[in-house]
C-alpha cells in the first residue's frame, strides 16, 4: 500500500526557528506510517515549481461601514 502525504503549505515559522513547522510535522507522519510497513511519499508545494497564489480583490472581506 502506499500513502501520499501533502505538505499544504510554504511558511515558514517565525522567530527564526523552527524553519517550515509543516515540513516536520510531514516528516513526523510519514515515519509513523513508514512502520505499519506502508510507502510514503512526502509532496512538498516548494518543490514543485508552482506560480505564485493569486487571490482577486473580491475575496477579500470588507468591513461593513455602520
Amino acid at each position: 500500500m502506499k500513502a501520499v502525504v501533502f505538505l499544504g503549505s510554504v511558511r515558514e515559522s517565525k522567530p527564526p526557528h523552527p524553519a517550515r513547522l509543516g515540513a516536520r510535522v510531514a516528516a513526523a507522519c510519514a515515519s509513523q506510517l513508514a512502520k505499519t510497513d506502508i510507502n510514503v511519499e512526502i509532496i512538498d508545494p516548494l518543490d514543485l515549481n508552482l506560480p505564485a497564489v493569486f487571490k482577486p480583490h473580491f475575496s477579500f472581506w470588507r468591513r461593513m461601514r455602520t
